[in-house]
């Protein structure tokens, strides 16, 4: 399923959508694929289930997520980049989002950020059935009203 994030990259052609989201897929990493990656105008988010997935681009950033945390990717005006299942994780599982910037910060500076699990706020709450919802807030001020 790596191959997909290679078959939908930018590839030098314009991907336009009329909503912020332009993609949602499930990672389903078996293998050490790598790929170098160009993208420009949208940012991904990346949430980890299982294993791990390891960032490098040509700005210098690099870094390797874990289950429960969570990578954010700037494209801005154009970033190369590569990604890969990190190294003896086995199974490798999570979910990207990519998001389309809007016309007003299209062209910004690429940027990479990791959010770990244990620096991300969690809230829980009891559901009437008896077992417990989990909320995590990365960015914003609250969740469902849970501050």
């Amino acid at each position: 399923m790596y191959k997909e994030i290679s078959d939908l990259r930018h590839d030098g052609k314009s991907i336009t959508s009329p909503l912020p989201l332009m993609l949602m897929q499930k990672l389903h990493l078996l293998r050490l694929d790598f790929l170098i990656i160009h993208n420009t105008g949208f940012e991904t988010l990346t949430y980890m289930f299982q294993g791990g997935i390891t960032h490098r681009d040509f700005a210098g950033h690099k870094g390797t997520i874990h289950t429960g945390d969570v990578q954010r990717m700037t494209a801005g005006r154009g970033i190369i980049h590569s990604e890969m299942p990190a190294a003896g994780e086995g199974v490798n599982r999570g979910l990207q989002l990519w998001i389309n910037l809007s016309s007003k910060v299209k062209m910004i500076e690429p940027r990479y950020q990791e959010l770990l699990t244990e620096d991300i706020r969690r809230a829980e709450r009891e559901r009437w059935c008896g077992s417990q919802d989990h909320c995590r807030r990365i960015n914003g001020s609250s969740v469902h009203g849970i501050n």
